[in-house]
């Protein structure tokens, strides 16, 4: 390959939290392009990667997904991008799958799937450095020579670690193109796929790609029938036959396809991980808890409780001083318009006042957004969406539902953009419609006022909290109850 040729792509995926994005800097440095995809905004981040070789190509590092059976629109752009399916984005040359090396089993499942894409495969197991802290040996030479010479690369993104060696293994890919291996299904099941197959080449007048006859087979949501233009009476009944078929090899038609594929993966990587044996350290001990099917709960309202707690007893001394200073401008201003009292009023009142009661609640807003960001950062926001998953079932959303719902706390708009990621259509439009009933940050002084000026005097400070938990807990209960009404009665998306 010339030491310049143009045109290639080369995309990046995996997991979310497996450090992709960090490899993407490590990879192209400040030398990187944000725009969208056509038709969507789901943002497209590329950027020029070297090779090692001179050979320089733009990587794109596509939103993270867990599988090629879409959930979310950003994981349905990435697939269309892997397949080919954008307008204007034509289908990658390589694809660079990065996997979170203290997990392998579960992070292959989506290397194991673009064996339906025929695409040549880099496989970066990150994180290396902490697999080794738990213990865990992988031998990377033997994982390649069980996938048939796929590069397969030892890193650690963030310390820098193996970097030069995966822009190697990139070249590398572009010459030999070395695809994952294809899977072996049972009979039974290469039968149904067949049947797919040849009833989409029988009603449209073409063969369909591999990728699309594992998806209508096997993912129940997949628009892929629609695309090809495929009759919905005539497809419904071939794929129903077809499905019969996998019931008749022994699997559920929706989880035969992990379950096939986990079954090869374990084989696989026999010999190839060992050590780190049980997973027994600090942060399993505390996820017991934390996820608790009782203990979880109560730690959770013990935390939400806690932090508006601080958040008052924190800032009760920034806010006398922004009071105070406030005071002192207006007794400093005030005898200069003496003479005009309606001006003196205006400015001493309206513009001093007005803007000092924004800036005396001004922190604890901040430090509300900050407690949010430890929380986020911690990954305790991930187990509270697992917990509240419970909690909202019934309504008819999810444990995705919580993220959305608790970022309206702090603004209704990122509350309502971030409801893309939820899955079912249904839930996605109910937790659209409920987020508005959050309080947020707007309407926090408001209520640090009230508090502060009734709760406060009359009850004494400890009830402060209390009252603000539950002047929030009111949107809730009005935000549960509409979902319910809209998922049972009212929205009629089919999931």
């Amino acid at each position: 390959m010339s030491a310049a040729e143009p045109g290639r792509t080369v995309a990046l995926v995996g997991n979310p939290n497996t450090g992709k994005s960090t490899l993407f800097n490590a990879l192209t440095g400040l030398r990187q392009r944000v725009g969208n995809y056509p038709g969507v905004t789901v943002a497209r981040k590329s950027g020029q990667c070297d090779c090692g070789d001179g050979t320089k190509v733009e990587l794109v590092d596509l939103p993270g997904l867990y599988s090629l059976s879409a959930s979310s629109p950003d994981e349905q752009v990435v697939i269309d991008a892997l397949s080919g399916h954008l307008a204007d984005d034509r289908r990658p040359d390589a694809v660079v799958v990065v996997i979170d090396a203290t997990n392998l089993l579960r992070n292959l499942f989506l290397a194991s799937q673009l064996s339906e894409l025929d695409l040549p495969v880099v496989l970066v197991l990150n994180q290396a450095d902490v697999a080794a802290e738990q213990g865990v040996k992988i031998d990377a030479d033997l994982l390649s020579r069980r996938l048939g010479g796929v590069p397969v690369v030892l890193t650690s993104a963030w310390k820098g670690e193996g970097i030069a060696a995966v822009r190697r293994a990139i070249g590398e890919a572009l010459r030999t193109r070395v695809r994952m291996p294809a899977v072996e299904w049972p009979p039974l099941v290469e039968e149904a796929l067949a049947d797919v197959a040849a009833g989409v080449a029988a009603d449209i007048g073409r063969a369909p790609g591999r990728a699309d006859v594992e998806r209508l087979l096997f993912d129940s949501t997949t628009s892929v029938g629609q695309r090809l233009g495929w009759d919905a009476p005539r497809r419904e009944a071939v794929i129903r036959a077809a499905r019969d078929k996998v019931r008749r090899a022994g699997y559920n038609p929706l989880a035969a396809e992990p379950l096939i594929h986990y079954e090869r993966l374990r084989r696989l990587l026999e010999g190839v991980v060992q050590g780190g044996g049980n997973r027994t350290g600090g942060s399993a001990a505390v996820d017991r808890v934390l996820l608790h099917r009782v203990f979880g709960p109560i730690v959770f309202a013990g935390i939400m409780l806690g932090m508006f707690a601080a958040v008052f007893w924190l800032a009760k001394f920034p806010m006398e001083w922004i009071s105070g200073g406030v005071d002192w401008l207006k007794s400093v201003v005030a005898p200069t318009l003496a003479g005009l009292p309606m001006v003196q009023s205006l400015v001493t009142d309206g513009m001093i006042g007005g803007v000092g009661a924004f800036l005396a609640f001004l922190p604890q807003i901040l430090i509300l957004f900050l407690f949010v960001g430890i929380l986020e950062d911690s990954g305790y926001m991930a187990r509270a969406a697992f917990i509240m998953d419970r909690l909202f079932s019934w309504c008819g959303l999810n444990g995705k539902s919580f993220v959305p719902l608790l970022s309206g706390f702090a603004c209704a708009i990122p509350g309502l953009l971030s409801t893309r990621t939820i899955e079912d259509p249904k839930a996605r439009l109910a937790t659209a419609f409920a987020v508005p009933f959050m309080s947020c940050s707007a309407r926090f002084p408001v209520y640090a006022l009230m508090c502060a000026a009734f709760i406060g005097p009359l009850y004494g400070p400890g009830w402060e909290s209390v009252v603000m938990v539950g002047m929030h807990c009111v949107g809730l209960l009005f935000a549960v109850p509409t979902a319910f009404v809209l998922t049972r009665f009212v929205l009629k998306v089919k999931p």
